[in-house]
């Protein structure tokens, strides 16, 4: 996978096989937004929404400042687009120069993507198989979506990595940390709104038993929001303001439902997703944190928030993570589905393999033949494209069959 993005992504349509990304045009970090307004804020006290700072910015991702006429800019206006309490996360490092924090970031965030295989795993109750969490890592590490996060440097997978340290917390009683963790991360909302909800909606079912979860989420996000309008007054407006501005600059794709169903049709099947979801969480708000459907849940918001989302970038696939790793655990409950259905969940896998093969394929023709690898790359992106709906499926088909042996008997006596 680091032959085919380095040998055939990063080099671009018509480069030859030893090009390598123009340097001049900046450090292309998604991280330098939020680290420089940071810095620009804690240092100096200068607001890093303003259309002062966000030039500064544009002179270190792009190399210099875009002029929004000129058509040969690029059309990303990298502002700094987080909520601003993402300062503190990135406070220890303003004092850094940016170079060691891009070194900082990559160890951190390896290490983390790693950490968040194991965690994973031990909520969802794998046994102790050191081969299966070595393999998974690797795998992880070695996906585009990991990848591009890395190059990118993305806060997106330290997100994922506190989603999945929030949920081994709850599944060892540890509430108060999950709750923190959770609070941080919400520096990325949409990634893990739905997942707040419905854990707050789960600790408030039962609140004699885990209010902790909601007292210590509530807590410190009331912290991380007071501080944040401590050192900018109103902050929240601006912030939704650029939000609004990212909508129309950020190169988004159409949501995964509407390449499948058009615009109209997707927006339907991606409300009617969102409602059965929500309908189901109401179902189970009183299950344990160690029963199959309080485990099924977070795995499948976090994929179908990759079908349902317009905002959806590739480095977002480390959200399948759970998905596939739930749909190995209950594998054997494969055997009790119907032919057809076994065929697709059998095809997803090819398609989710599907990235390492055509990878493997278009980095040795790139050795060969650049011009042919450039022309190829659609062999992996469709593959990519079909991966999160793919996955989604097969997660609740495996899940189904699993539901219907292990049934609650309160809930077999109802009928549910």
């Amino acid at each position: 996978m680091l032959g085919y993005v380095r040998g055939v992504i990063l080099p671009g349509p018509g480069a030859g096989a030893s090009a390598t990304p123009d340097t001049t045009r900046g450090n292309q970090s998604g991280l330098y937004p939020s680290w420089l307004g940071a810095r620009e804020l804690l240092l100096h006290g200068r607001d890093p929404y303003s259309p002062e700072v966000t030039a500064e910015i544009q002179e270190g991702v792009w190399g210099h400042r875009l002029d929004l006429k000129n058509p040969d800019d690029p059309k990303d206006e990298s502002r700094f687009a987080y909520p601003l309490y993402v300062v503190f996360l990135l406070a220890p490092t303003i004092g850094l120069p940016f170079p060691l924090v891009q070194i900082l970031y990559v160890s951190i965030a390896l290490a983390v993507s790693v950490a968040s295989v194991w965690l994973w795993l031990h909520f969802f109750g794998h046994g102790p198989s050191l081969l299966f969490r070595a393999v998974s890592s690797i795998l992880l590490v070695g996906s585009y979506g990991a990848l591009a996060g890395l190059h990118l440097q993305q806060l997106t997978l330290i997100v994922a990595a506190l989603i999945a340290g929030s949920l081994a917390c709850i599944a060892t009683g540890r509430l108060w940390a999950a709750g923190m963790m959770l609070a941080f991360g919400t520096v990325k909302p949409q990634l893990t709104i739905a997942l707040v909800a419905w854990l707050l909606v789960w600790a408030s079912a039962k609140w004699r038993a885990r209010r902790i979860l909601f007292l210590s989420f509530t807590a410190t996000m009331a912290a991380l929001l007071f501080g944040a309008e401590l050192l900018l007054p109103g902050w929240i407006w601006e912030w939704q303001q650029t939000l609004s501005a990212y909508m129309d600059y950020a190169p988004l794709s159409p949501a995964h439902l509407q390449m499948v169903f058009g615009r109209f049709g997707g927006s339907i099947a991606g409300a009617a997703v969102m409602v059965a979801i929500a309908a189901f969480c109401w179902r189970i708000r009183r299950d344990s944190a160690d029963s199959d459907r309080f485990k099924f849940v977070p795995a499948l918001m976090l994929v179908t928030y990759l079908v349902i989302s317009p905002v959806w970038h590739f480095y977002d696939y480390v959200l399948l993570l759970p998905g596939v790793l739930l749909a190995l655990h209950w594998q054997q409950d494969s055997n009790r589905m119907r032919p057809s259905e076994r065929a697709f969940v059998s095809i997803s896998a090819i398609v989710l393999a599907w990235q390492w093969i055509s990878a493997t394929g278009l980095s040795i023709t790139a050795a060969v033949s650049p011009a042919w690898a450039q022309k190829g790359q659609f062999l992996f992106t469709i593959s990519m494209l079909f991966a999160p709906t793919m996955t989604a499926i097969s997660l609740i088909l495996i899940a189904r069959s699993r539901f219907s042996v292990h049934r609650p008997e309160h809930f077999r006596k109802i009928g549910l």
